[in-house]
């Protein structure tokens, strides 16, 4: 009877554990390039609640940047890394002038990126995001990656996001017309910035993407910014 009772406690404490190590992990709340997700953002922090990827049928061109630590991005590193339960190799020191570096990777081919959401392949993917404005698009993010995979990117003569034969984003260098992919999954991406979606209604009144914007960003004229005020619209025209 004794063992069955120590059994159970074990049981008990692994069940609630899980969930724990579930919220603790920061990895799980950082997202990826071409990732899309409900977004909220305060005066605090953010988060990114990842609903999946676009297909992409054809390449999206990326540009990449090196950029030194600031005292505030090193502290948003810093935080990634200790709530991992790692140590970061870096050092960030007030009075050197030369500083650690990140690379920053972003989407610049918008009008790429919206061709592939409005394909048919990504139905499944519009009928989510028309469902609630909080939705966004993740085009830029921070990380701080090997020496190999930033010369491979600083060096490259064109980058893209693609789809690998997984069906998985990844990043594709090429360099005198050699393609090397890159798994941004191997670097410590720390930060991120999102873009929100601008709809129209095409001439069979299906809804569409029609830009992808900033949050500082107005939408472009007789577009919005929430799906379904298109239909409200409609509405009031008629009257």
């Amino acid at each position: 009877m004794r063992h069955i009772i120590y059994f159970l406690f074990l049981i008990g404490l692994v069940v609630s554990c899980a969930p724990l190590r579930e919220i603790n992990n920061p990895e799980k709340h950082i997202p990826y390039l071409g990732d899309i997700g409900k977004y909220s953002k305060s005066i605090i922090h953010s988060s990114f609640d990842k609903i999946g990827n676009p297909i992409i049928s054809k390449p999206i061109g990326l540009a990449v940047m090196e950029v030194p630590f600031t005292k505030s991005k090193f502290k948003s590193y810093n935080a990634i890394k200790k709530g991992m339960g790692e140590k970061s190799a870096l050092a960030y020191i007030d009075s050197i002038p030369i500083k650690p570096k990140y690379l920053t990777i972003e989407i610049t081919d918008r009008i790429g990126m919206r061709t592939a959401l409005n394909t048919d392949k990504n139905k499944e993917v519009l009928s989510y995001l028309e469902q609630d404005e909080d939705y966004r698009l993740v085009y830029q993010v921070s990380m701080v990656a090997s020496e190999e995979q930033s010369r491979l990117l600083m060096e490259a003569d064109a980058i893209f996001l693609i789809e690998d034969w997984n069906g998985h984003m990844t990043v594709e260098a090429i360099h005198n017309k050699i393609k090397i992919q890159i798994r941004l999954s191997q670097s410590e991406i720390f930060d991120y910035k999102v873009l929100g979606f601008c709809w129209s209604e095409n001439r069979y009144g299906q809804k569409r993407i029609e830009a992808l914007r900033l949050s500082s960003e107005s939408c472009p004229k007789n577009t919005e910014r929430k799906a379904y005020q298109l239909s409200e619209t409609k509405s009031y025209i008629k009257l």
